[in-house]
């Protein structure tokens, strides 16, 4: 793994700039993510590189449609035959494509030796004063190259974390993803979801209960037909098959 440091944050088309040194003379795809998103699954990448091998395309990305108005992303405007034509960021966006429900991921699939040289035609002639990495679709475009994007399954995969909320809204999900897989797969009861927090890694066995307001944390496993909580917190410890914990803290226990 080689790391490249953006050593002044001008904007994300000059991050990838950052990493030419390291590309400039391979041919293949170079895949761009964004560093603040957790919500990217291998399921939706392997999807963008089905699809930019079927299209054939110059440069291929993943968009999401949300619901209603979205955030402050890029918005997405497609030409007549749904190729990308443009990506106008929010603050550069007129009224009318304000309400465009589409909006760019940022998760791009380029053809590297193609995009890597037109990327250098991007200028920083915007209200930020910033090199949008965006800026390439238009680039690509005017030079008769080929732009497509797949609209992800699930409209969060645009969302990134930007402050404290963001990432409070994030933890939630995932551990209520998490809960619900442990019950499925494990056949575990979970009485109040809402108020249960189980961190990744943690193994509870089948048949066991785990009462409101119950934290269990990772490299923690849970014997089965155990009954846990509530108001009971579990830290890298080892519960043994058919035991009731209540109203206690165990850290690093076997």
């Amino acid at each position: 793994v080689n790391f490249v440091a953006q050593e002044q944050r001008l904007g994300t088309a000059h991050a990838l700039l950052s990493a030419y040194g390291l590309l400039k003379d391979k041919i293949c795809d170079t895949l761009v993510l964004v560093g603040d998103n957790p919500y990217i699954t291998t399921e939706e990448i392997n999807k963008l590189i089905d699809f930019h091998n079927t299209t054939e395309s110059d440069a291929s990305l993943i968009t999401a449609v949300f619901p209603e108005i979205p955030p402050a992303y890029g918005r997405i405007i497609r030409a007549k035959d749904d190729s990308i034509k443009e990506i106008v960021e929010e603050i550069d966006a007129t009224e009318k494509q304000k309400e465009i429900q589409e909006v760019n991921a940022s998760i791009y699939l380029f053809k590297n030796e193609i995009v890597l040289e037109q990327i250098k035609q991007i200028d920083n002639k915007n209200k930020k004063g910033e090199y949008y990495l965006t800026d390439i679709i238009q680039i690509l475009r005017n030079n008769n190259n080929s732009v497509n994007g797949i609209k992800a399954l699930d409209h969060r995969l645009a969302i990134g974390i930007n402050d404290r909320w963001d990432l409070q809204i994030a933890n939630n999900y995932f551990n209520l993803k998490r809960i619900k897989e442990i019950s499925l797969n494990n056949g575990v009861t979970f009485l109040d979801p809402a108020t249960t927090t189980i961190e990744l890694d943690v193994i509870i066995g089948k048949d066991s209960i785990i009462y409101p307001s119950t934290y269990i944390s990772m490299g923690s496993i849970v014997g089965e037909n155990c009954k846990i909580g509530p108001f009971t917190y579990i830290k890298n410890s080892i519960i043994k098959p058919n035991s009731i914990i209540e109203y206690k803290k165990i850290e690093n226990e076997d």
